[in-house]
């Protein structure tokens, strides 16, 4: 079967692959073509993360599948362990000015904060299909 496997920055690929491949070959191929480490994929199909132990087949997918890929390709040798500081976000510096007219700058950090793990806990309920029409519509 053909599966058209899109990465969420939008770059697509199809492959070519058995119907009762395993979901390990399809991510060997998808790192072959994208770049992707396998470890570090997480394929979705219709808004559920497929299963490494089920062939695709068993898993819904047909020929024509649309599979949405969420990875990135590893350019740290960072350990796990080892801790870094998050970088400033300047996207929500506007919003950081506009609070400091209001409240403390200590306030407005702490309410910056807040707001930005709000927005990442929302993109994070969201399927990958929710976030392409997100995308689209912007």
């Amino acid at each position: 079967m053909r599966l058209l496997v899109k990465h969420l920055q939008g770059k697509g690929v199809e492959i070519d692959i058995d119907d009762d491949a395993s979901l390990n070959a399809l991510k060997s191929r998808v790192e072959e073509e994208i770049g992707v480490p396998s470890l570090s994929q997480k394929l979705v199909y219709k808004g559920k993360v497929l299963q490494n132990d089920r062939s695709l087949s068993k898993q819904g997918l047909t020929d024509q599948s649309k599979v949405f890929l969420s990875g990135k390709v590893a350019m740290s040798t960072r350990k796990p362990s080892e801790e870094v500081d998050a970088p400033e976000t300047s996207h929500l510096e506007p919003l950081r000015e506009f609070l400091r007219r209001y409240y403390s700058e200590t306030d407005a950090a702490k309410i910056t904060q807040r707001f930005q793990e709000a927005i990442k806990s929302t993109v994070d309920l969201m399927s990958l299909d929710d976030i392409e029409r997100f995308a689209q519509a912007t």
